[in-house]
């Protein structure tokens, strides 16, 4: 990867179209494109319906690397210019989910047609606007058909092929797997870093 020009650049273009076997789940529906590798565990981003990049999320609602369209914010997190550190994360690092999954060709998840959202590339990360990001709504929950993916305001929800729920990783290392039973104020309230919710992990 050549950091001296453009994420975008042609230099890069075989940098972006590598897959990286550890960023794609062994159960998801990965469909090929030939211009970005995809991956499957996109990072919490906010509370919003634009939740892919915290475009109206505050300090209090956003998740770990929320952003305003790449330009850094009280709320950005690890991957914009770091503002968020770990003392930042009041809510504590074990109830604080940084990345979870989403399955790829569940339509009200994020269609297998669609490829500018999140997931599309894990290289993304790197051009600043966020497409590896996910809403954290209350309706957001985990596989649930109720935050159906929009391709006008860019978002979507976490979701598996995984029989009842998604795996989660959350700031202190730990993985879990996070119920889709789970209630809506909860799951939202484990995706904020600073929220000053009192939640346990089911």
């Amino acid at each position: 990867m050549n950091f001296y020009v453009d994420p975008q650049d042609a230099v890069n273009h075989e940098v972006r179209r590598t897959k990286v076997t550890v960023f794609i789940c062994p159960s998801a529906l990965v469909v090929d494109d030939a211009n970005y590798a995809q991956h499957n565990y996109p990072t919490a981003s906010a509370n919003h319906g634009w939740g892919l990049c915290g475009r109206h999320g505050s300090s209090t609602t956003n998740g770990i690397f929320a952003s305003r369209w790449g330009i850094v914010d009280d709320a950005s997190g690890a991957v914009y210019d770091s503002q968020m550190r770990l003392q930042n994360v009041t809510d504590g690092t074990s109830n604080t989910i940084t990345f979870s999954e989403f399955a790829k060709g569940l339509d009200y998840i994020l269609p297998t047609s669609h490829k500018n959202n999140m997931g599309r590339s894990w290289y993304d990360a790197a051009v600043g606007w966020g497409n590896i990001g996910f809403s954290t709504r209350t309706d957001s929950t985990p596989n649930n058909p109720k935050a159906t993916y929009s391709s006008t305001h860019n978002w979507g929800t976490v979701g598996s092929y995984h029989e009842g729920g998604v795996h989660c990783g959350f700031m202190d290392g730990a993985v879990r797997f996070i119920s889709e039973n789970i209630d809506g104020r909860q799951w939202q309230a484990l995706c904020t870093p600073r929220g000053g919710e009192v939640v346990e992990v089911p």
